[in-house]
């Protein structure tokens, strides 16, 4: 979950019929080989290639104490790990935080793709959400995951203080942004 001092980034998904806010994530794959792969693939795809982060960027941002958390099923058993990432440590790695990029790449991934249905597309777009404004959220557009990761206790001390620790900040070296093929 990428945030900030004043809110979050979430995905907008269509899935089963319904519209819901979500975390940028997905499932492990059995070629994944751990789940900070999983967490740098499921970023990559979600974003629509807007930005790619590496496993070793996402095993640093999961040293931070309380960045990484799991999210669990009906019976309490984890299903998910949530990790919570400052959208200033995305910068230092070369990621820029953008829905203008995101809508290009996904427009460009249906026209690259015209046998492919839409539908299949389901993150269709990318918002950033002010604290205040996660409150006036109807339950039901919240996606259990969202809804899970959001209690995590990075985003916690953010929504509550407004402002992270500094101490609670991942170390990414700098790094030049991705280049772009023409």
């Amino acid at each position: 979950m990428v945030y900030d001092d004043q809110g979050v980034w979430v995905a907008l998904e269509r899935r089963w019929g319904r519209t819901e806010l979500t975390d940028i994530g997905g499932k492990y794959e059995c070629t994944d080989c751990d789940i900070f792969f999983t967490i740098a693939r499921e970023f990559c795809e979600e974003t629509y290639h807007m930005a790619a982060i590496t496993r070793q960027d996402v095993m640093n941002f999961a040293a931070v104490p309380g960045a990484l958390a799991y999210v669990t099923n009906n019976r309490g058993r984890p299903v998910y790990a949530s990790l919570s990432v400052h959208v200033d440590d995305l910068r230092r790695c070369g990621v820029e935080m953008s829905p203008e990029t995101f809508n290009q790449n996904r427009e460009l991934a249906l026209q690259s793709n015209p046998t492919v249905p839409a539908e299949v597309y389901s993150t269709v777009a990318l918002r950033y959400l002010p604290w205040a404004a996660l409150n006036t959220v109807e339950a039901p557009i919240l996606g259990n995951r969202l809804r899970q990761a959001l209690a995590g206790p990075l985003i916690e001390a953010a929504r509550k203080k407004g402002e992270v620790l500094p101490q609670a900040r991942a170390r990414c070296p700098v790094r030049a942004p991705p280049s772009v093929p023409e």
